[in-house]
């Protein structure tokens, strides 16, 4: 539960601080799914790698693939 309360937290405090708005309540929840899955990328790669630490950013809520092949413009 706390897990996911921080989570959603975290969803939470990035839309407001890059000023994401999405375009209708089911690209939110894609979106969404895509922030948690990032964010377990991240911490699985923090804790297991000392060189070098990944943290969020404006594009955390982009599915890999989508960053590849789009122009972002945020």
């Amino acid at each position: 539960m706390e897990q996911k309360y921080t989570c959603s937290f975290s969803f939470f405090i990035k839309q407001v601080k890059h000023r994401k708005i999405y375009a209708s309540p089911k690209e939110k929840v894609k979106r969404y799914e895509i922030f948690k899955q990032n964010l377990r990328h991240i911490v699985e790669t923090n804790r297991r790698n000392g060189s070098y630490w990944l943290g969020l950013n404006q594009f955390a809520d982009v599915a890999h693939e989508e960053f590849k092949t789009e122009d972002l413009k945020h």
